[in-house]
């Protein structure tokens, strides 16, 4: 089948999904949440805690094969800090072998010379940093010394893969910056996306704080009304950053999403803003091997279905208690705007089924293009 039209069937797959509550397709990738250990103790966090039950070296790999034979392309590694298991490297090297995509997320702080050497050798691993903003103010969120330590890890990381670019078959990985957007750091999101394009980064991802209810409204880094007026001027800087660099270096966002931001501070974004495909995107699989999906009330933990060690992975997906779930989530009542739970691709079924259409046609020799 045309590539093209591969695409657009499975992007059409997923918009049906999501109107009928059936998973018609695979998910993009499935997410394992490897510990909620945590080496540090950030402002923000509320889901960091030594869970006694974590999944084995051997049950991870085995969900790890399972993901490969049933054709998922990627595998995200979450924590917690996923680099604080000292068996982190044969699940990477797994993963490798399966020829899966492995994404993990770090705070950047534990990785010593032989982690570094570990991933820069490994073909398929993309990393995320999070950096929280410039030194003082990351400092003040994730701990005093961890801007350097995460700073120099990603640049470390970025000089210790060049001796395996000769390699054949071997890419340049991606790595990418993760930031949140705070009180503390309007001012400086123009200088974290100079600063992740300095280190070696490919791009830089902007994400919300959860409004996890008035807790989390009330907390120093939550934007509120007083500091809408520097949210505004922040975004608006920042879209015009992007908008101006010609060297390829973008955020991961599309622009429009940035622009959303706005509205999610205000609290004015509606769910049809940006579709939640969560629970369609994704299998997200806890640190104990259950099943999580949003409650539509973003809290993660309301609740699950099934468990990757009692039952294969795609018995999950399709299972009853999924479906119980997804309609939470069809009801959706604070959208998150998070660019890992959006499929712009999928949003569009007019488009998608004209592309369809064009495709046909060309491959029938009705439109220019055929041999």
């Amino acid at each position: 089948m045309n590539r093209a039209l591969e695409k657009d069937l499975v992007d059409l797959g997923f918009h049906l999904s999501r109107r009928t509550g059936i998973p018609l397709v695979r998910p993009d990738w499935v997410s394992i949440n490897v510990t909620l250990r945590c080496n540090l103790k950030c402002e923000m966090c509320v889901t960091c805690y030594d869970a006694p039950d974590e999944l084995g070296t051997g049950e991870l790999v085995r969900i790890i094969d399972q993901v490969a034979d049933w054709g998922v392309p990627i595998v995200n590694l979450l924590g917690g800090e996923p680099t604080i298991r000292k068996d982190i490297a044969p699940v990477l090297k797994r993963a490798q072998q399966r020829g899966l995509l492995t994404t993990l997320t770090t705070n950047g702080t534990l990785w010593d010379t032989e982690m570094l050497e570990l991933v820069a050798g490994l073909n398929m691993v993309h990393v995320n940093f999070s950096i929280d903003g410039l030194e003082q103010t990351h400092d003040s969120i994730r701990g005093k010394g961890t801007f350097k330590k995460v700073t120099s890890t990603l640049s470390a990381l970025r000089q210790a893969e060049d001796k395996y670019t000769k390699n054949p078959g071997f890419y340049r990985k991606a790595i990418n910056v993760n930031s949140l957007v705070t009180s503390a750091n309007l001012e400086e999101l123009v200088d974290l996306a100079r600063l992740a394009k300095a280190l070696g980064a490919d791009k830089i991802q902007f994400l919300n704080l959860f409004d996890h209810g008035p807790a989390a409204r009330k907390s120093r880094l939550w934007i509120k009304e007083k500091d809408l007026p520097g949210l505004d001027r922040a975004i608006d800087r920042l879209i015009e950053y992007f908008k101006q660099d010609k060297q390829g270096f973008g955020p991961v966002n599309s622009l429009e999403d940035l622009a959303m931001i706005k509205q999610y501070y205000r609290g004015t974004m509606k769910p049809e803003d940006a579709p939640c495909y969560n629970g369609y995107k994704e299998l997200y699989i806890n640190v104990n091997g259950d099943g999580l999906m949003c409650d539509g009330k973003l809290n993660f933990l309301n609740g699950s279905f099934g468990n990757a060690r009692r039952q294969p992975i795609k018995e999950m997906w399709t299972s009853s208690a999924a479906r119980t779930m997804r309609k939470r989530v069809a009801a959706c009542e604070k959208p998150c705007l998070q660019d890992c739970y959006l499929r712009r691709e999928s949003d569009d079924p007019v488009g998608i089924i004209t592309s369809m259409a064009g495709h046909v046609m060309q491959g029938l020799g009705i439109l220019g293009g055929s041999k």
